[in-house]
C-alpha cells in the first residue's frame, strides 16, 4: 500500500520483509477467509432517503458542534467522511440516526428508511453472556436452527464461535457478528463508524468486497485509507463545525494537512532560529525521540511473528481429524486457546498500525 511513498518507504519495507519471514497462517481447513455478507435492501427508495436542513447539532445547551448544515444522501451514495478527531464526525452520524435531535432545523428521513449502523459502542452493546447463536435467535425466532446457523456462518462464525459467549470472542469475531445483526433487515443505508478497527488484514479486503456489492447506500467514517479508497467515490470532511465536500484526492487532502501542520510549526518556531550547536542538540534529541517509537514498531513485529507461529502450531494439531473424535475436551481447549491467540494477534497488528503511523507523524 505505501511501498511507493517516500514517507513511507522505511515501515513499508519493513512491514514486507516481516511478512516474507512468516509462514501464512493456515486455517483448520485450509478455506479461504470466509466473506463478510451485507444483504442489499430489496427496493432501492426514491432519493432522497435523508436531507439536512439547515441543521445544527449538539449536546444539550451546549455551543453547536456543527452548524447550519444542508445536506442530501441519495440511495445510491458512496460517501466517506474525513476529518480531525473531535470535529464532530460521531455527532454527525448520530444525528443522521436519530440518536441526537437537532438543535436547529430539520432532518428529513425516507418513512421507510431502515439504517444499519456499526460502531464500536453497539459491539460494547451486546449482551456478552449470550452466545452468538442466542443473538441470531433472538432475531429468527420461527427458523430452524440449521438457518440460524447458516446466517451466522455467512460472517465468518462457525459452531465453535457461535456457542461461544460474546465476552468471550475476539475483537474481529464480535464485528462479524454486528454485521450479521445490522444486515439482517436489509438496511437502505450503512452507516459504518471505524468498521476495521478489530478486523485483520483479510478480513478488511473482504468488509471491502461486501461493500462493493452492496447495492445501497453507504456513508463510512474512518482513518482506514484503504477502505475509503476502495469503497467510496465522494468525500465529506468536517471541520470548524462545517461538513462540505472535498472535490480533491486522498492525497491531496492529507497533503493539505500535513502543509497546515508544518506552518504551525513554522508560525511557532518563527522567532527562535537555533545556531549551528543548537541545530546538532536538536537533532540529536530528535533522534532520542525517535528512538522509542522505532523501538516499539520493531517489538511489535517481533510479537507479531510470535503470535502467527503459535497459531499455525495450532492449527496443525487442530488439523488432526482424529482429536476431535478421542479427546473432545482438548479440541474445545485449543479452538479456545486459538480464538485468544487470534484476537491478541488482531490486538497487535492494530496496534503496529497505530506505532508507524505515531513514527511517521514524529519524523514529519
Amino acid at each position: 500500500r505505501f511501498r511507493a511513498k517516500a514517507s513511507k518507504a522505511k515501515q513499508a519495507q519493513s512491514r514486507i520483509k516481516m511478512l516474507a519471514k512468516m509462514q501464512p497462517v493456515a486455517t483448520i481447513i485450509n478455506d479461504p477467509i470466509p466473506p463478510i455478507d451485507l444483504p442489499s435492501p430489496d427496493r432501492l427508495l426514491n432519493p432522497p432517503i435523508v436531507r439536512f436542513d439547515e441543521v445544527s447539532l449538539g449536546y444539550e445547551d451546549e455551543k453547536p458542534v456543527l452548524r447550519n448544515l444542508n445536506l442530501r444522501i441519495d440511495h445510491d451514495d458512496r460517501i466517506g467522511i474525513l476529518g480531525r478527531n473531535g470535529e464532530g464526525k460521531s455527532t454527525f452520524a448520530k444525528g443522521l440516526l436519530g440518536l441526537l435531535e437537532p438543535q436547529k432545523g430539520f432532518i428529513k428521513r425516507h418513512k421507510k428508511l431502515r439504517i444499519g449502523y456499526f460502531a464500536q459502542h453497539e459491539i460494547d452493546a451486546l449482551n456478552m453472556e449470550h452466545s452468538a447463536y442466542d443473538h441470531v435467535c433472538a432475531l429468527m425466532p420461527e427458523a430452524t436452527e440449521a438457518q440460524r446457523r447458516a446466517r451466522l456462518a455467512r460472517f465468518g462464525l462457525g459452531l465453535a464461535q457461535s456457542e461461544t459467549k460474546a465476552r468471550d470472542l475476539s475483537g474481529g469475531e464480535k464485528a462479524r457478528l454486528l454485521f450479521s445483526l445490522i444486515g439482517f433487515h436489509k438496511p437502505h443505508l450503512l452507516v459504518l463508524d471505524e468498521p476495521t478497527n478489530h478486523l485483520d488484514i483479510d478480513s478488511r479486503a473482504e468488509l471491502a468486497k461486501s461493500l462493493n456489492a452492496y447495492e445501497g447506500a453507504v456513508l463510512l467514517i474512518t482513518h482506514d485509507r484503504a477502505l475509503l479508497e476502495s469503497v467510496v467515490d465522494r468525500l465529506w470532511v468536517v471541520e470548524n463545525g462545517d461538513i462540505r465536500t472535498y472535490d480533491g484526492t486522498m492525497d491531496e487532502y492529507r497533503r493539505e494537512q500535513l502543509e497546515r501542520l508544518r506552518g504551525q510549526k513554522r508560525t511557532a518556531k518563527r522567532d527562535t532560529l537555533p545556531g549551528k550547536q543548537e541545530g546538532r542538540k536538536h537533532r540529536a534529541a530528535r533522534r532520542q525521540a525517535l528512538a522509542p517509537l522505532k523501538n516499539r514498531v520493531k517489538n511489535l513485529e517481533s510479537e507479531i511473528e510470535q503470535t502467527r507461529a503459535a497459531i499455525t502450531r495450532l492449527d496443525e494439531s487442530l488439523s488432526d481429524p482424529a482429536l476431535f473424535s478421542e479427546d473432545r475436551d482438548k479440541a474445545i481447549a485449543l479452538s479456545r486457546q486459538r480464538a485468544g491467540l487470534a484476537g491478541r494477534l488482531e490486538a497487535l497488528e492494530e496496534s503496529w498500525y497505530k506505532a508507524v503511523e505515531d513514527y511517521e507523524s514524529a519524523q514529519e
